[in-house]
């Protein structure tokens, strides 16, 4: 007897590493830069920037 399965595929709206992983072509190609709030660390009037990246995108969904 063969039984037919059905794929369930009940992902979040928001998930937000599904859309990490839907971004890592564009950030393979060019890392991704985000505003960077220093005044959570004491640093006043200091505009920065963080750069994040395909390598390090990869490091966060694998959990390594």
């Amino acid at each position: 007897m063969i039984e037919v399965v059905q794929l369930v595929n009940d992902v979040a709206v928001d998930d937000p590493l599904h859309e990490l992983i839907k971004s890592l072509v564009d950030i393979y190609e060019k890392p991704v830069q985000l505003a960077w709030d220093l005044s959570k660390f004491g640093i006043l009037d200091v505009d920065a920037s963080l750069f994040v990246t395909c390598a390090e995108v990869n490091e966060i969904i694998s959990g390594v």
